[in-house]
């Protein structure tokens, strides 16, 4: 074969891998919109896509709450991560972050970290790394709260933010069993539990 032959197969090849992502990336969003619409209407939301590429979102309500699930690309220096986020509305008097050192770094300055998330407060749950701006009410949530035993439904999540407005649970997308509505009302009942119990008086 010429080397003419050879560069005109090599971009009949590109040209049809191209074709092939291009395709798996359109059904792998439509059947995410297949789980979002199931998941909308067991909440009452409504699911939105700007684009035949781009990923939905499904807006609703839960137990009276706010509640979503969208994507979000994380940038970091070396890859892009594309995370599901799942959040529901809360009115805490407190924040936490929890992370799991292994999945999570947030942020290589300790100093900051602290100013922005909290001190640790240790020995709340092995699982995970447990930031608070108010530890001793951090505690209390731990001790005398449901929250350890709703974690057991996100311990999928390598990471948790808790408050003050809104509960957000986010992990890499990795396959379409991160979309299941049925996993979803999973998520949302132990968010939900946890929301109740950070609004519960001190």
């Amino acid at each position: 074969m010429s080397l003419f032959g050879i560069t005109l197969a090599f971009a009949i090849l590109l040209a049809a891998l191209g074709t092939a992502m291009i395709v798996h990336s359109i059904v792998g969003k439509r059947r995410i919109v297949t789980d979002f619409r199931q998941l909308s209407q067991r909440i009452g939301g409504r699911v939105s896509q700007p684009t035949l590429f781009s990923f939905p979102r499904v807006d609703g309500r839960y137990d009276g709450r706010d509640a979503a699930v969208f994507f979000h690309l994380a940038k970091g220096e070396k890859a892009s991560i594309i995370y599901v986020v799942y959040t529901i509305s809360v009115k805490a008097a407190t924040a936490l972050f929890l992370s799991k050192d292994k999945y999570y770094k947030p942020l290589n300055d300790p100093t900051k970290l602290s100013r922005e998330a909290g001190e640790i407060v240790p020995g709340l749950d092995d699982r995970f790394e447990v930031r608070a701006s108010d530890s001793d009410r951090a505690s209390r949530l731990f001790t005398q709260g449901d929250v350890r035993t709703q974690l057991d439904s996100l311990d999928s999540f390598p990471s948790l933010v808790l408050g003050p407005d809104l509960l957000v649970a986010g992990k890499p997308f990795e396959n379409p069993t991160d979309t299941n509505p049925d996993a979803a009302l999973k998520y949302f009942r132990a968010l939900g539990k946890i929301a109740t119990a950070m609004e519960a008086p001190a």
